[in-house]
């Protein structure tokens, strides 16, 4: 009887890892990504100064 007991606190303990790492997977996931949108409307935003001062230079030349 201790051997199925053992072998069930096991199983258990298996499923909450293995809920607990897919949970942790999902959460970096989502992080990865936050910080993905982050960096690129960063650098959309540095492209656009860019352009509106090349814009702005190029309007007094003229």
């Amino acid at each position: 009887m201790q051997a199925l007991a053992t072998t069930r606190k096991t199983a258990t303990l298996a499923r909450t890892w293995t809920a607990f790492a897919g949970r942790l997977r999902r959460l970096t996931s989502r992080a990865w990504a936050g910080f993905g949108r982050h960096m690129l409307r960063g650098a959309a935003s540095a492209l656009g100064a860019a352009v509106m001062s090349w814009l702005i230079w190029w309007l007094q030349k003229i």
